[in-house]
């Protein structure tokens, strides 16, 4: 959970790269965290990394198919590859 949190700090502060590799400790720690997963996704398609954010959603989905927030960043994803503007969420990062 720490490297879960620090990863949303650094991504707060702008530190794309950092937080990434923070959400990845946090897999490497515990593959079944599924806000670990969320966080990398939203972060992913804030840089534009869309297959990549989509395949974490779908993992994390198949851990834990009541998540909200995986299954409504997931449905953003393919609007977002056109050109629709992002949620408020995704523009803000963090939710």
């Amino acid at each position: 959970m720490l490297k879960r949190n620090l990863g949303r700090c650094l991504a707060s502060l702008n530190m794309s790269k950092e937080a990434l590799s923070c959400f990845n400790n946090a897999l490497e720690l515990d593959p079944k965290n599924t806000k670990a997963m969320y966080n990398s996704a939203l972060l992913l398609c804030k840089l534009g990394e869309t297959v990549k954010a989509r395949e974490l959603l779908i993992n994390a989905l198949k851990l834990n198919p009541n998540y909200e927030k995986d299954r409504t960043l997931l449905t953003w994803i393919p609007k977002r590859d056109i050109g629709v503007d992002s949620p408020p969420c995704l523009q803000r990062i963090w939710c």
